[in-house]
């Protein structure tokens, strides 16, 4: 699979994979919304704290403080906490060691 049929965000970034992706081969991530079998999965909108967690790859702990700092807003129109993936996306770009290098 070439890199032109990745697909990209609007400021020219891959998206985030789906929680649970699987790699196809060891040590190497699979392309965002494919899996080994080559099916194609949709991109989610929002994350739940476990599943930022997992994509972010660090502990619910961790999301939850997040949150609480203000760096995530959630939705409040549900039960439980969901979180945009645009929002994690600034996240990343915000937080990098230098305003030029990319994460």
């Amino acid at each position: 699979m070439n890199k032109s049929s990745i697909p990209q965000t609007a400021n020219g970034t891959q998206p985030l994979p789906a929680p649970g992706a699987v790699s196809q081969t060891p040590g190497k991530p699979a392309p965002n919304g494919y899996s080994r079998s080559g099916q194609s999965h949709p991109v989610p909108l929002v994350y739940t704290v476990e599943e930022a967690a997992a994509v972010l790859r660090i502990s619910t702990k961790s999301v939850r403080r997040l949150l609480q700092r203000g760096f995530f807003t959630n939705s409040k129109a549900l039960r439980k906490i969901l979180i945009p993936r645009t929002q994690i996306e600034n996240f990343l770009n915000q937080t990098c060691a230098r305003p030029n290098d990319k994460c």
